[in-house]
């Protein structure tokens, strides 16, 4: 799964599997017929749930967390029953390894697991989704949630013929039914865990795509969605491309992938339909620029293979789920955008993983290990496995891996059976390392004539060392201990464990001379930013700058610049960087809090990039440096809606209300615009910025007051955490304390209970 978060916005917050107490059965099938009500939040079920037990025993017990049974029973026979809250106890005298088949009624109001998002606004997307993950489908279908028990399942589902149904597996039938309503018959045939079941409703239209090996991929899009929407860009190449690094053919019958309106992450690999944020994710060209579903894409993908096809035995094995899921997105994210878009963010993780190990003691192969440990020093440990034991070998690892565990679950002893079997060793100590403890390894190297010195060396594979030489010749080449520099009088740089290959923390005093050609001679990406933020301090820094301004770089060697030149006054600087990658735009247009004269229009011009983020940066930043021109730039940029939380939207009408001569007329229609932009008919990211203009602005009323209590209500923690801190904030504000409380007293006695506690707690 990829989550929002810290990381995602690049993701990530850790949901982990948790296998329930093992049931003494395995389930052979569910078949269920459903009716969901989503005015009421409510769904019928009737369920035909046949199992084997592994043992003779007195009782069955089946998840059902807060489902009401109408009826259960076996065959012609009402069965003996007791029912906790939580599972469901069927009593009989059950036989190993005979087949039993119950038939079960039930009424549900999910909590959890499933969502009914919008039903209760007049406008805005109308959804009801599922998240089994972390969540529970046992909230609304009984089941087994031990995630080793695997099992093909079959979802009748009746609802309103203006929707659309998705779900795992092959749609079998569609007919149509009395009331306006359509019935759906899905069918999942291959086994798979029951937290991997999914529903998804909504107003969608179809692109359908055939993958290079004949698979047929789904791609389901909210409806009018604008011409130039770049939401499912270079699909079928991610899927071609993913399929042939894993090296074992797509093992489910088709692919699916769905937005959902106010998604709890940012995606989940759902058997054979991946589920994803479509508040973040759905895209036009322009915001393509700045967010964009790719990584997440390529992400779950890789999941219905590593989690879907071969599942952990337990939350201890999560790692060969989100580790090698992380690890196949990145290469996809290469692929697709090239090395050194790949290289900067690895950086960016290691520097978050290396700061998290002074603190963290949980290690990856353990059920509660950190997100950033599942996924991105997960990624990295697949990385380094590959380098270590050859790409050769590794893909043929994984395709046995694959192979000989399908529809099965594993733990990590599995993979290290099947290297094993490749290479003739387990890798004891590299797993040792890298998942049973949480050290990051010291490399200590030192210079001494014409030598390389290994002070310190808890690396369990060699170290690559490129050297660079007099007539740009460059050479890598790997140690594990002292070594003389070959060729060491044509030397011009050296650099240890070049390119960022495998993840340590190094020590080593560089020669400045050696950082410089590292810095400009080095082909990759890591080293050359790398010594560049070493040299951030030296007297000969402005010079390289002067040197680097020439080139074509990726835009993050440029960022330094930027803060240099805005520090020192160099305006010089900034105006070259202009004829500059979009990237490197936008980080002038978010860096430059005051704008020179001299640079001014270029600066006004950046109002043109395809990015809504620059666009936004530019508009405030410009307004406020001057605002004799504010009323122009207002006229000029009143058509641009901006990206999906419409957050450009709500800063040009943030800036016409505290522009006394823009409209004056007009105002109140821009203050309701903010207003109503706070009501569910909108999604979390849209409410929580007007919430915020509206606090700026100190101007809620009546209404934007009652929607803050809806949103602090909702179910989603990313929009109810924020507007309970800013309600609470509001009920001691003397402008809104009395008007919050009239609005309490006319809540139902539940909600009056919540909101009194909340506001009245420390």
């Amino acid at each position: 799964m990829k989550k929002m978060g810290v990381f995602l916005l690049i993701a990530i917050q850790t949901i982990h599997i948790l296998a329930q107490q093992a049931k003494n059965y395995h389930t052979i099938k569910l078949s269920a017929e459903l009716k969901i009500f989503p005015q009421n939040k409510m769904i019928k079920g009737k369920l035909i749930y046949e199992l084997i037990p592994d043992k003779n025993a007195g009782q069955i017990k089946i998840d059902a967390k807060g489902i009401y049974f109408t009826k259960v029973k076996k065959g012609l026979f009402n069965q003996r029953i007791s029912f906790d809250g939580k599972q469901l106890t069927i009593y009989k005298r059950f036989k190993k390894g005979k087949k039993y088949k119950f038939k079960l009624q039930y009424i549900a109001y999910p909590t959890k697991a499933m969502y009914f998002v919008g039903w209760e606004a007049k406008k805005g997307k109308k959804q009801v989704w599922t998240q089994g993950q972390g969540k529970g489908n046992s909230h609304w279908l009984p089941q087994n949630e031990d995630q080793n028990d695997k099992f093909p399942w079959k979802l009748t589902i009746d609802f309103d013929e203006k929707y659309q149904v998705v779900s795992n597996g092959n749609l079998n039938k569609k007919e149509k039914r009395k009331n306006n309503e359509i019935r759906w018959i899905y069918e999942q045939s291959q086994p798979a865990p029951g937290y991997l079941m999914f529903l998804g409703i909504g107003n969608y239209t179809t692109d359908s795509l055939i993958s290079r090996s004949g698979k047929k991929i789904y791609n389901y899009q909210y409806p009018l969605t604008n011409k130039k929407d770049k939401t499912f860009y270079k699909s079928k190449e991610i899927f071609d491309f993913i399929e042939n690094e894993i090296g074992v053919p797509y093992p489910w019958t088709n692919y699916k992938q769905i937005p959902l309106r106010d998604f709890l992450y940012g995606g989940m690999e759902n058997v054979s339909v991946s589920s994803f944020n479509g508040n973040r994710y759905v895209v036009d060209s322009i915001a393509f620029n700045d967010i964009n579903f790719v990584n997440v894409s390529a992400h779950e993908l890789a999941h219905q293979w590593f989690g879907d096809l071969v599942t952990g035995k337990s939350s201890s094995d999560h790692w060969l789920h989100e580790g090698f899921a992380t690890y196949y997105a990145r290469l996809n994210d290469e692929y697709i955008f090239g090395k050194d878009y790949l290289d900067y963010e690895i950086l960016k993780y290691d520097e978050q993983i290396k700061k998290a190990a002074k603190n963290d003691t949980i290690p990856i192969h353990r059920p509660n290990a950190s997100s950033l440990s599942y996924y991105q020093k997960g990624a990295r440990v697949v990385q380094m496995l590959r380098e270590k034991i050859g790409e050769k070998n590794f893909k043929k690892t994984i395709s046995s891996f694959l192979n000989n565990h399908k529809y099965k679950n594993v733990e990590i002893k599995d993979l290290q059976r099947e290297i094993y079997l490749q290479t003739g060793d387990s890798l004891t100590s590299f797993f040792d390392l890298w998942l049973d403890s949480t050290k990051i390894p010291v490399l200590q190297l030192a210079y001494r004539n014409d030598s390389i010195i290994f002070e310190k060396n808890e690396l369990p594979q060699p170290i690559p060392f490129l050297f660079i030489y007099k007539d740009s010749t460059l050479q890598t080449k790997y140690f594990s201990s002292d070594f003389k520099i070959p060729d060491f009088h044509n030397l011009v740089s050296l650099v240890p464990n070049t390119d960022n290959r495998l993840l340590m923390n190094l020590k080593f005093q560089s020669h400045e001379e050696w950082l410089k050609n590292q810095a400009l001679k080095s082909p990759y990406f890591s080293d050359r930013y790398t010594a560049l933020k070493k040299l951030k301090t030296s007297p000969e820094i402005e010079n390289l700058y002067n040197i680097l301004l020439k080139r074509n770089e990726f835009y993050p060697i440029y960022e330094d610049i930027i803060e240099y030149a805005i520090k020192n006054r160099k305006d010089s600087f900034i105006d070259s960087l202009f004829n500059k990658d979009l990237k490197t735009r936008q980080l002038i247009a978010i860096s430059l809090q005051h704008i020179p004269i001299k640079i001014k229009e270029k600066y006004k011009s950046l109002i043109q990039d395809p990015s809504y983020i620059t666009k936004e940066a530019v508009l405030w930043r410009y307004a406020m440096n001057f605002p004799g021109e504010r009323y122009s730039l207002l006229q000029q940029t009143a058509h641009i809606s901006g990206s999906n939380d419409k957050s450009f939207r709500i800063t040009w009408l943030t800036l016409t209300l505290i522009t006394p001569q823009y409209s004056a007329k007009e105002k109140g229609k821009f203050f309701q615009e903010i207003k109503e932009y706070t009501s569910p008919a909108h999604i979390i990211e849209v409410r929580l910025n007007a919430f915020a203009a509206l606090d700026a602005l100190n101007s809620f009323d009546k209404e934007s007051l009652r929607n803050l209590m809806n949103a602090s209500l909702h179910f989603n923690w990313h929009l109810h955490r924020p507007a309970r801190i800013l309600l609470k904030k509001l009920y001691h504000n003397n402008k809104y304390h009395d008007l919050i409380e009239e609005l309490i007293q006319a809540e139902p006695e539940k909600e009056k209970e919540f909101f009194e506690k909340l506001l009245n707690q420390n």
